[in-house]
């Protein structure tokens, strides 16, 4: 979190936090997704004559090095700890019409299974980057989980579904790989 962040150069009024700024200036709904999109809220910042302490400074520049590998490397760790089985990736950089450099895909074993990979990539994503999925959906019945991190989508499905919709065919121009299954 950002230490030492001055709202007006006029105002005495410290923020310590995203948190504390977003909820300053009510925009809530943002709170957490920061190092997706930090370039907006810097620009949203400046455009409110928000100053920055050094500190600041050297953490937003941290905050922008959470890299789409690290965030994919975190993910997948989180998919591992509630035993998610054939994960696959999907680099999509080099596809125009992608919408978003990467896909993960793994599968559950039952709809609990499911509900529980996506609950703890959640919290592991969290507690390890300070990153929030910009949506979530698909968690009231947990056949199918789709996760949106901004550059990366992750889908944690049953096998009938993986199997029906067959997404890694869809996306097949690019790169797959299969990851070994770790029991």
């Amino acid at each position: 979190y950002i230490s030492k962040i001055l709202v007006n150069s006029t105002s005495d009024t410290n923020v310590t936090s995203f948190e504390q700024y977003f909820l300053i200036t009510g925009n809530v709904e943002r709170i957490g997704d920061h190092a997706m999109n930090i370039g907006e809220y810097v620009e949203t910042m400046r455009k409110k004559n928000i100053c920055f302490s050094e500190n600041a400074r050297e953490e937003l520049t941290k905050m922008k090095e959470i890299s789409t590998k690290k965030l994919m490397e975190t993910i997948i760790e989180g998919i591992r700890n509630r035993k998610g089985q054939r994960i696959v990736t999907i680099d999509l950089k080099k596809i125009k019409e992608a919408p978003v450099e990467m896909m993960i895909i793994c599968e559950g074993q039952s709809n609990t299974q499911v509900a529980a990979i996506a609950d703890e990539v959640d919290n592991f994503v969290r507690t390890s980057t300070h990153v929030h999925p910009l949506s979530v959906a698909g968690k009231e019945n947990a056949e199918w989980v789709a996760m949106d991190y901004g550059t990366i989508f992750v889908h944690i499905m049953q096998r009938e579904p993986r199997a029906f919709y067959d997404i890694e065919h869809l996306w097949a121009d690019g790169k797959i790989k299969e990851l070994e299954d770790i029991l």
